[in-house]
């Protein structure tokens, strides 16, 4: 976008009733000179201090600002670590993630380092339920219940001394990954979930060896470790291509292979 653009687009803008708000969101630098950013301190103190807490707000207010700025301007990220901040008011736990050395990853390195931050905090058995989800493609419109109910099937669950139930424990997970915005509410679908891109990046880097996917006749690099394959194939009809059935054999450890119909239909 050029600068005469943003000012054609600008000016309606400007006969706008006042109180409204107009949110602006940019994956491009250049473009926070020509605009005011979203006010990412706001949305950062509405997930991160949700109880309310004047003191843990005074106290960590520094804190908070600073890791904030390394977000730069980008509100999923803010999101992902007010999410995981809200848990703890404790100094040390907020000091530790203005100080990871998570931050200094190469600035050409494929995953921003506050998602990486993100991941890296969820516990073990949340970090293998939410990298199995990588198979699904983009936009992929997710149910709940079926997706507990492939954890389960995978073994990805892990029973505690609770005595809860395989589902109850699912349920639990799913609902602790929307807590921490590594899913929301689909618009188009009701009771579906989604992963925003960039989380669904993230997903993939994470799994890479492990969950592959297939579109089409279009074969990825298999690798031997390989567990957990998707097909995704956009007509009806099409049978699997002879080219994918023979990729498969390269995986010696393969244990699921799922086949994803059509726009807005859940894995079989």
């Amino acid at each position: 976008m050029k600068f005469l653009d943003w000012d054609s687009l600008r000016i309606p803008l400007l006969a706008s009733a006042q109180g409204s708000k107009i949110v602006v969101t940019t994956r491009d630098e250049t473009l926070t000179k020509w605009v005011h950013p979203e006010d990412c301190w706001s949305l950062f103190t509405k997930l991160a201090f949700q109880n309310g807490n004047s003191r843990a707000y005074h106290e960590l207010e520094p804190i908070g600002r600073r890791i904030v700025e390394k977000c730069r301007g980008l509100p999923l990220a803010v999101k992902l670590l007010g999410s995981l901040l809200r848990s703890s008011a404790e100094t040390r736990d907020w000091e530790e993630i203005l100080r990871s050395k998570i931050w200094d990853l190469p600035s050409d390195f494929k995953i921003l380092p506050s998602l990486m931050l993100s991941y890296h905090h969820l516990s073990l058995p949340l970090k293998r339920c939410f990298a199995y989800c990588s198979i699904f493609p983009k936009n992929h419109e997710f149910d709940k219940q079926k997706l507990i109910l492939l954890w389960m099937a995978e073994g990805l669950l892990q029973l505690s001394q609770c005595n809860k139930r395989e589902e109850e424990v699912g349920d639990l997970y799913f609902n602790e990954l929307v807590d921490k915005s590594f899913f929301q509410e689909s618009i188009r679908q009701e009771a579906c979930f989604v992963m925003h891109d960039l989380i669904h990046d993230l997903a993939q880097h994470m799994s890479l060896e492990f969950c592959v996917q297939f579109e089409d006749a279009k074969v990825e690099t298999i690798y031997e470790k390989a567990r957990h394959f998707l097909y995704f194939k956009k007509g009806l009809n099409e049978l699997v291509a002879f080219e994918t059935i023979e990729a498969i054999t390269k995986a010696k450890y393969l244990r699921s292979f799922l086949e994803v119909k059509p726009l807005r239909r859940g894995a079989e």
